[in-house]
């Protein structure tokens, strides 16, 4: 962004916090995020700006990349700490998390081409697995939801399963499904904002796909800026299964938190087109029966220690 453009943006944040309501705190945050993203222009390492980038620093890269048979795209999460939650009823209470194992996470929501090809290669049959919608959008002539380079939708929290079960056979590498707290500490990145674009509205329709931009259907994934660790469509496109049974957060700090123990609904977080802007919010979050399909729920895929003796097989390295 011209010095201009961004001298008249500062000053227009000044004015704007000066006269916002101090009981506001979302509002109250944007001098101090505009601070931030100041200072993080900075550090010419794991941070770019496009030229059509609707904000600065809205996409990232990882410190290093995996990619493996596939082709799925894997970004390095080192070890670090957070405030997992926020204001929102369902994500109360705010709480410290530690996550003290680095893990491998999918840039990229698992594509309706992979998982045909789960399908094919694993000989899978998911019905089983799911309820009487699964895969429905290949049973509609032409639906827009089944493009190849379209999020999968219509699996449930098994399915998901099933795929990281399949993809750690043929690797001989632990895939799984991230937690919820992993996922949440993936998606902030380096921010503590509400939305890891920071708090406004106005950006989020060039940065993810919701009811605004996409009232018709997902769209093909990668479409829109990476998250500041390199990671596309972590808000919006669709909601992603996590690991955890459904649950109340508890109060006191934690360390590589897994959930309650049993339940009867997993985790999806990162809303979707079907949502409104609200449900992009990073620490929102919603709960479905491990065996419900929906047109608005897919999966991204995690990979455990980012050191894994197996990954030295295969190439690491910068994003493609």
């Amino acid at each position: 962004m011209p010095k201009d453009q961004w001298a008249k943006a500062r000053n227009q944040a000044i004015t704007y916090s000066a006269r916002a309501s101090v009981a506001d705190a979302d509002e109250l945050h944007f001098r101090r995020d505009l601070r931030r993203q100041e200072e993080l222009a900075q550090r010419p390492q794991g941070f770019w700006t496009p030229k059509d980038a609707p904000i600065p620093y809205c996409s990232g890269k990882a410190s290093a990349y995996y990619t493996n048979r596939i082709g799925m795209q894997f970004a390095k999460v080192a070890p670090g700490s957070f405030d997992m939650g926020s204001r929102l009823e369902v994500a109360k209470p705010r709480h410290r998390v530690e996550i003290t194992q680095g893990f491998w996470i999918a840039t990229l929501p698992v594509t309706n081409d992979q998982y045909e090809k789960f399908v094919r290669e694993g000989l899978y049959d998911g019905k089983n697995d799911a309820d009487e919608h699964y895969l429905k959008q290949f049973a509609v002539p032409d639906d827009p939801l089944a493009g190849p380079q379209h999020p999968v939708v219509f699996v449930s929290w098994h399915n998901a399963v099933c795929f990281c079960k399949w993809l750690s056979r043929i690797e001989r590498l632990p895939y799984r499904l991230a937690t919820e707290a992993e996922w949440e500490y993936a998606c902030r990145s380096v921010t503590t904002t509400p939305y890891y674009w920071g708090t406004y509205e106005q950006y989020a329709t060039g940065l993810a796909w919701f009811d605004r931009n996409s009232p018709d259907g997902t769209r093909p994934v990668g479409r829109k800026p990476a998250s500041p660790w390199g990671l596309f469509d972590m808000c919006g496109n669709v909601w992603e299964w996590c690991s955890d049974w459904f649950g109340p957060y508890r109060s006191t700090p934690q360390q590589d938190p897994q959930g309650p123990s049993d339940g009867h609904e997993r985790v999806i977080r990162g809303g979707s087109w079907y949502c409104g802007f609200e449900a992009l919010n990073c620490s929102e979050r919603d709960e479905e029966s491990p065996r419900a399909t929906s047109f608005e729920i897919g999966f991204r895929v995690a990979l455990e220690s980012p050191n894994h003796r197996g990954i030295s097989r295969f190439k690491t390295g910068r994003q493609r």
